[in-house]
């Protein structure tokens, strides 16, 4: 599958009409939920530990973009990645919320990503050089 199950479902909550992929997705989880008695948020892949793997992806991707455009060391990524994920939740989020925010640019869309989630928010430079760091 090419896109994560928050991002189908993120588009299908949209009104963007599902595609024979996201049918598939939807299926096989209901198949799994069917015949392994499995509760149907983890069978359709959207537990805790999913909505936590998303959102570090979402941060890690917002950090390569930030790297490609200057030459940081790992402890001034976080700091980097931190202060703009501040920047961005207290002023771009509220509006985008309420449909005012504009242009978003490509970190901001993984910041996004990362805060639409669902999973608690990392802000601290600490946390974020350790969720960086790990690979």
């Amino acid at each position: 599958m090419s896109r994560d199950a928050f991002q189908i479902v993120e588009s299908i909550i949209a009104g963007n009409p599902p595609t024979t992929e996201d049918w598939e997705w939807f299926a096989d989880g209901l198949r799994q939920w069917a015949r392994r008695g499995m509760p149907l948020e983890a069978a359709l892949g959207l537990t805790h530990a999913h909505r936590m793997r998303w959102r570090d992806g979402s941060l890690r991707a917002a950090a390569e973009v930030l790297r490609a455009q200057r030459d940081l060391s790992a402890w001034d990524l976080a700091g980097e990645l931190a202060a703009r994920l501040r920047r961005f939740q207290s002023a771009k989020l509220p509006l985008y919320r309420r449909g005012l925010a504009g242009q978003l640019d490509e970190v901001e869309l993984h910041l996004l990503s990362a805060c639409e989630s669902g999973a608690r928010p990392i802000t601290s430079r600490r946390h974020l050089f350790r969720l960086l760091d790990i690979r």
